[in-house]
């Protein structure tokens, strides 16, 4: 934490406002705004990368350790991995995820390939996107359960649900169970 951070050089969103709006968010941010992009962005100068940080968060370091073990756990055995096109799909699903929009047209993007050649490489492994989607949400999902310092909610929004009560339907499509009983049955394990 920065007790008073530098400012961006650039933010671009994907709607658009009104000039007196964009005026508003030009002098929040204290830089350029741009709509009509096609994805939210915030650029910061590289050198801000050589800025100490007086403080640090031990919590959400935390949480993203526990994201990042999670992911790699989820990671298949190299005798799994073929070509490695799981493992480049498990390096674009925390951004997937964080953006709360996992979709194939983005990870195909992400991974600098068309939608339909991702779906054929999926495809020899005998797996859609839904299905790879779902099985390592599912893994996440279960290695985050295993955390009671994080709630259902945020677990769904780790999982890039835009709801708790949208992951708790998903996750019951894919154990029969609902988190929060299987998170109970665990800790009386």
């Amino acid at each position: 934490q920065i007790d008073q951070p530098p400012p961006p050089s650039l933010v671009s969103f994907l709607g658009d406002v009104g000039a007196e709006a964009a005026r508003e968010y030009e002098r929040f941010f204290g830089c350029s705004v741009t709509w009509n992009d096609s994805h939210v962005r915030v650029r910061f100068p590289l050198h801000y990368l050589s800025l100490p940080m007086p403080r640090r968060d031990p919590t959400l370091r935390e949480l993203l350790d526990r994201q990042a073990r999670a992911l790699l756990r989820a990671l298949p055995e190299a005798s799994q991995a073929g070509s490695g096109i799981d493992r480049q799909l498990q390096q674009v699903l925390l951004k997937l995820l964080s953006d709360g929009e996992p979709t194939l047209a983005r990870a195909a993007h992400a991974m600098h390939m068309s939608p339909r050649t991702l779906q054929r490489r999926l495809a020899r492994y005998q797996l859609s996107w839904q299905q790879w989607l779902d099985r390592n949400r599912e893994q996440l999902a279960r290695q985050y359960l295993d955390d009671t310092s994080l709630t259902l909610t945020d677990i769904a929004l780790l999982l890039g649900f835009s709801e708790q009560s949208a992951f708790t339907r998903a996750y019951r499509r894919w154990t029969g169970n609902s988190p929060g009983r299987e998170r109970r049955q665990w800790l009386s394990d």
